[in-house]
């Protein structure tokens, strides 16, 4: 079912900001569910959002999309739990409500931004879901004695492959 007008608003609200400032660098990671909705909406606001995110998939130099599953998913929990078939499935759903929503997403290595539940069996899950680089919440990284986070930039290195 179509979002209401109402519902589509805040992401208006975000297209509009975004074309306000295109030379700004943005990652953007897209709800597959929130674009099949609106690509599906008869509200002509909704559609010209739609169409400007379609517009700005088209521009990789400031504006990259993520590609996401359709629905979000614990990527380690379902890892450890052996459900692998799951992750495939949610990542080509998820790729195909982008499609279908004109987002085709660039050809090239993918990266997953994970949730709180950050362990060992996460680089097992990034090759189920394509990605080779991870984004991490700081609350993942080790406290230094200063009292702030250590960052530092790794590899992840995977057999990635897109679904």
């Amino acid at each position: 079912m179509p979002p209401s007008a109402a519902a589509t608003k805040p992401l208006e609200a975000l297209v509009d900001g975004l074309r306000d400032a295109p030379s700004v660098p943005v990652t953007i990671a897209a709800d597959p569910q929130t674009l099949q909705s609106v690509s599906l909406s008869p509200d002509s606001s909704a559609r010209a959002a739609q169409n400007a995110l379609v517009q700005m998939a088209a521009t990789p130099t400031t504006r990259q999309f993520l590609a996401e599953p359709y629905v979000p998913i614990d990527l380690t929990a379902l890892t450890v739990a052996g459900l692998t078939g799951e992750v495939t499935l949610q990542m080509k759903r998820g790729g195909a409500a982008e499609a279908q929503a004109g987002l085709h997403l660039p050809a090239g290595p993918l990266t997953w931004v994970a949730g709180n539940n950050v362990g060992s069996s996460l680089a097992a899950g990034l090759s189920l879901a394509g990605a080779s680089r991870v984004v991490v919440p700081d609350s993942s990284l080790a406290e230094t004695n200063s009292g702030r986070r250590a960052t530092s930039r790794s590899r992840c290195r995977s057999r990635a492959r897109r679904p």
